[in-house]
């Protein structure tokens, strides 16, 4: 058994597969979700007693701090991965739902293009920081995250990679570490190119959310104060 050095890859159920498990943005989106839904409720449900408001209203925030409740205890019961079937040269998606099982055809190896290291930037009060993650470029134009960017360790992501290749017999770009993956298209494919990161176009969005919530915050002082 091959150690890849990353816990979100795994062998299957037979020694022919290989399981790529990452926290998915469905996985992601159903956390954000029920913790936001619990909170806002909570929150509501204090409002409510604080101004004695009445049975109604109170049970009204209890049923969405319920449901975030709800929906982190679903979280516990999905999962969603990407198996690599060496015998059949595919690339599944499964999702399993509690004991319900779907799963679909991604594409065949023979249709994979490149297994890419494709860097992702993220900033947080703390400065820049950069995760890694795996892409498959598929011929029909697809790019699937087998691996979406969640791995820090550069080294880590690109040995990994290199093993997984070499087991699916596709060309791997192992990149460069902390720059933006580049896809241009050529005239034999598709070129992956690196180039350094530019925080302009975050700060562009950043004013453009800021300008928006001033604009929500003084309309709603505006239709306060009338």
């Amino acid at each position: 058994m091959a150690d890849y050095g990353w816990e979100a890859i795994r062998e299957g159920e037979t020694p022919q597969q290989l399981v790529l498990d990452p926290e998915t943005r469905l996985e992601s989106a159903v956390v954000s979700l029920g913790v936001f839904s619990f909170l806002l409720g909570f929150v509501g449900l204090l409002n409510a007693y604080a101004r004695h408001l009445g049975w109604l209203d109170a049970s009204l925030w209890l049923t969405v701090a319920a449901l975030g409740t709800l929906l982190v205890f679903l979280r516990n019961r999905l999962d969603d991965h990407f198996v690599l079937d060496f015998d059949r040269r595919e690339v599944r998606f499964h999702r399993y739902f509690f004991s319900h099982r779907v799963q679909r055809l991604s594409c065949h190896f023979d249709q994979v293009e490149a297994l890419v290291l494709e860097p992702r930037p993220r900033t947080n009060s703390r400065g820049l920081h950069w995760d890694y993650g795996l892409t498959v470029f598929a011929l029909n134009r697809r790019r699937i995250r087998v691996l979406p960017a969640c791995e820090q360790d550069y080294q880590a992501v690109a040995q990994a990679g290199q093993l997984v290749a070499e087991r699916m017999q596709v060309p791997f770009f192992a990149g460069e570490s902390e720059k933006e993956l580049r896809v241009e298209a050529g005239p034999d494919g598709r070129n992956f190119k690196y180039r350094p990161y530019s925080t302009l176009p975050g700060v562009i969005a950043a004013f453009i959310v800021l300008g928006f919530l001033v604009f929500v915050a003084v309309g709603v002082w505006w239709s306060g104060a009338r």
